[in-house]
């Protein structure tokens, strides 16, 4: 029997640079989803330049390439960009473009 191919995948998402406005579950929800569908939060992380950062487990699709900055429209038709970090996605193949292994040209 083949193995099944991973179509998604959930990870944690670090989403930095977030505006006090937004710091709240609704609206760590409407920015998780601007990636994909949310799962769970983190404890609220304070970095040290005072500036807003969170943790969030997403489902995302792994047939798509990840966003590094996510838009979302703020009250008043504001547009923010936020920074999205994904520290530990699953290996790559960039020889079959699947994730769960790596090519041998990539060992080696």
């Amino acid at each position: 029997m083949a193995p099944r191919k991973l179509i998604s995948l959930p990870v944690w998402v670090v989403i930095r640079n977030i505006p006090p406005q937004l710091y709240s579950y609704e609206g760590l929800s409407i920015i998780a989803y601007a990636i994909d569908e949310p799962l769970y939060t983190d404890k609220p992380i304070m970095e040290s330049d005072l500036r807003y950062a969170a943790k969030v487990k997403i489902s995302v699709a792994l047939d798509r390439k990840q966003p590094s900055i996510v838009c979302v429209k703020a009250s008043l038709g504001i547009r923010i960009s936020l920074r999205a970090d994904y520290p530990r996605l699953p290996p790559h193949s960039d020889l079959c473009k699947e994730f769960g292994h790596l090519s041998v040209m990539q060992i080696i």
